[in-house]
């Protein structure tokens, strides 16, 4: 019974003096501020922090609002981080997707130990626009669901994303300051490229409505 007990007590001994020998890591907060590229205040915007690993960037991206002097603060562990902004509804777009990479963004790394950081400046590309459509069968005028709308760089094929339209045809996408082609199609459609494949550009927050019509594919 003793032999138990005294068992018992070195391993509570043993698992208190591993616990207090693992280094203890405290969440850091980071304050900063995101900006357009002549230093003004952008106003609801967003930023996540992206984890930087060996291997590149990982994690899921967790976006936070900004105030409306476009001042964030975001609570981290302690790590390596890539901070990114956008704010979609003023035509900044969101930086994660190959189409939308603007090389005048400027989007600092930060290290994250014990000690909170402030002062981190994110500041955001050009202005591009807001892309709001719809799809449309070419006859009988009425809506089609769920069809497929793909925004291609146009000096860039391999710079693209793909859009999926609601229930309604509808869809909406904040586009970057470049010219883009469209190109749509739907299940039992004929694949069209809208305007002939004439590119688009949108800028300083402009609002463009389309209408894309698809033909019935031939029986």
């Amino acid at each position: 019974m003793q032999t138990h007990l005294e068992s018992i007590v070195m391993l509570g001994f043993l698992s208190a003096f591993l616990c207090a020998a693992e280094p203890q890591t405290e969440d850091a907060v980071v304050k900063g501020q995101v900006v357009a590229s002549d230093g003004s205040q952008v106003q609801s915007a967003q930023v996540t922090a992206i984890p930087i690993t060996t291997s590149g960037h990982a994690g899921h991206l967790r976006w936070t609002n900004t105030d409306g002097h476009g001042q964030f603060h975001l609570v981290l562990k302690p790590g390596r981080y890539e901070i990114r902004g956008k704010a979609e509804a003023d035509g900044y777009p969101d930086p994660n997707a190959l189409f939308s990479v603007d090389p005048s963004a400027r989007f600092p790394t930060i290290t994250v130990a014990q000690s909170d950081i402030s002062g981190v400046q994110v500041v955001l590309g050009a202005k591009g626009g807001i892309l709001v459509g719809e799809l449309r069968d070419r006859q009988s005028h009425g809506a089609i669901p769920h069809g497929k709308i793909m925004l291609r760089d146009a000096r860039d094929p391999k710079a693209f994303v793909e859009l999926t339209a609601d229930g309604q045809g509808r869809f909406q996408f904040t586009v970057p300051n470049k010219a883009f082609t469209i190109l749509a199609t739907a299940s039992e459609y004929e694949t069209v490229q809208f305007q002939n494949g004439q590119p688009l550009l949108l800028s300083n927050g402009e609002q463009r409505n389309i209408t894309i019509e698809l033909d019935h594919k031939p029986d």
